[in-house]
Order: C-alpha cells, then structure tokens, then sequence
C-alpha cells in the first residue's frame, strides 16, 4: 500500500517559522540580563584575583597576602551568586553556551586546588596566570553563545559592542597581571616586556571595535574614565624601556589598572543593559506585527538579495 508523500512546507510558512524562531530567541536574549551581569561580577573578582597573587608569587609572599585573601572571598562570593542562578534558571542555558558553561566550571571547581598551589608556592607566576585565563575566558564567551538572535541588526550591534568591551577588559586585566610580575619581581625580562606589549596592542584592538559600535553616552563615557592615564602611559614606559625596576613599583601600578578596570566594568554594566533593551525593543515590534503575509515575505525576500554584509557582522 502505498502511503501519501507528505506535503511539502511551502516557503512562507518557514518564513513564518523563522518569525517565531526569532521572537523566542528575542525573548531568551531579553531575560539574560541578570546573567550577563553575574558573568561580568564573576569575570571581575577573577581578574582581581589574578593580578593579586601574581604580586604575591613574585614578591615571595611580601606582598598583597591581604588583598590576595580579599580578591580571593571577592571570587567565592560571586561565584555562589552565579550558581544560585544557574540552579534556578538551568533550562535557559543549551547549545554552545552550555558547552562554555560547563569548561568554565569545570576550571571553577578548580579553584581551591589552584589557591593551595599558589600558597605553597608550587606554581610560576606565569603558570597561575594561565590558569586563571582559561576560566576566564569561556565565562565571557558565554555570553555571544548563549544566544542566536543576530538578524537583528541593534541586537547584533548591542551584542558585539558588549563583548568587544569584555575582551578588551581581559587584556586590560591581563596588562595589569603581567605588569605585576615585571614590577614586584624588580625588572622585566625580554619575554616579559613582549607579554605586555601584546595584550597593549590586542586591547586596542578590542576597544576600537567597541568604539565602533557603541553609543555616544558609552562612548564619552570610556574617553573620560576608561582610557589609559598618563600615569599608566608612564608606568607603561618604565617597564619597557628599563631592564630594572623598583619592587615598590607594583602596588601603584596595580591600584591604577584597578581604577581603569573598575571604570570598564561601569561602562560593561551599562551595555548589558542597553543589549537587554535592544532586545525587548525588538521584541516588541516583532508581536505587534500582523502575521507575516505573501507581501511582507516577498519584500523581505527581495531585502535580503540586495544585503550587503555591514560592519557588525564582519565583527562577529
């Protein structure tokens, strides 16, 4: 007996499809505000943490043993604000995002171990260092993956600025870590003074894009509180220019780099809010359309012939 072949789905109704697939993702994207915001906090206590045990590891533990200790319950109090979300908010978290999550974490279950090694001194500073990037990276990556909402043209532009900002936040962070090793230790090698001049040239990079796309308020913003001063440029010079260095050197360098890491996390605030904006924005115009029509669907069709990449996908 022979069976009927089922009807083939005709073209508007997967536009229809698409419609939908998007409104659901819009809506996912609106209400990942908090966790972005936890990811930030999280992201933030880590890059502290980071910069004070590298001082303390090349100080021989003269150093930051305090800050070490507050970085440290900076970490652990965030981190149980970031699982307290996930243990009530699982099902928002699949594909991609949840394979980042779950490297994050696994580096996060770490953690303990990783502070005992640094207390016994077991570790290079360069190790620890590392150690601490690879959690902090898949935490930020979450983000862009934790959704798949980019037709949007202001949800795309919105979700690159933030993680342009985010990125270049980390070099930032990075700088700071590196420049502390250099300073506590009292000079920087050759291979020291490269480590810092990479993570210069790459923040750059990651702050032209955000300038790029962001909006004027983020943008004066960063120009006034965000920007290298001209004690850093100074600093910046020393430790590229001088083979020795004064160990009292890495306090005041590491409390400037904290200033302009607390600035960027203001301005990594204000974007994650602006990303959920855009989103419920979107939203909204999308479920105040009528059903998409034969009309709507042949204009839309005859848009997307005549698109061009822009600026933000390439970004992406």
């Amino acid at each position: 007996m022979n069976q009927q072949a089922p009807r083939p789905q005709t073209a508007l109704e997967w536009f229809r499809d698409t419609r939908r697939h998007q409104q659901q993702q819009l809506r996912h994207l609106a209400s990942l505000g908090d966790f972005a915001t936890l990811i930030s906090q999280l992201v933030h206590a880590l890059q502290r943490e980071r910069g004070a045990s590298n001082v303390w590891l090349c100080s021989r533990g003269a150093l930051f043993g305090p800050e070490r200790q507050q970085s440290a319950a900076m970490v652990d109090e965030a981190l149980e604000d970031f699982q307290r979300w996930l243990a009530s908010n699982r099902t928002m978290i699949g594909g991609n995002a949840a394979g980042k999550l779950a490297c994050a974490l696994w580096f996060l279950e770490g953690i303990s171990e990783l502070r005992d090694e640094i207390t016994a001194s077991r570790l290079p500073p360069e190790q620890a260092m590392d150690r601490f990037i690879r959690t902090i990276q898949p935490l930020m990556e979450i983000i862009p993956d934790a959704n798949d909402a980019l037709s949007d043209p202001q949800v795309a532009q919105a979700l690159t600025a933030l993680y342009s900002l985010m990125q270049g936040k980390e070099w930032v962070g990075q700088e700071r870590a590196v420049g502390a090793m250099g300073f506590a230790r009292g000079e920087f090698s050759a291979a020291l003074r490269q480590m810092l001049v990479d993570r210069i040239d790459a923040q750059q990079h990651s702050f032209a894009t955000f300038l790029s796309l962001a909006g004027p308020a983020e943008t004066a913003l960063f120009r006034e509180t965000a920007e290298p001063t001209r004690d850093i440029e100074t600093m910046r010079r020393e430790a590229c220019t001088h083979a020795r260095t004064s160990p009292q050197m890495a306090a005041r360098w590491f409390d400037l780099q904290t200033e302009r890491l607390d600035a960027l996390r203001l301005i990594e605030i204000r974007l994650i809010d602006a990303l959920s904006a855009a989103a419920r924005l979107s939203l909204q115009h999308t479920e105040q359309e009528p059903q998409a029509s034969e009309a709507a669907f042949a204009a839309w069709v005859i848009e997307q012939s005549h698109a061009h990449a822009a600026p933000v996908e390439r970004h992406l």
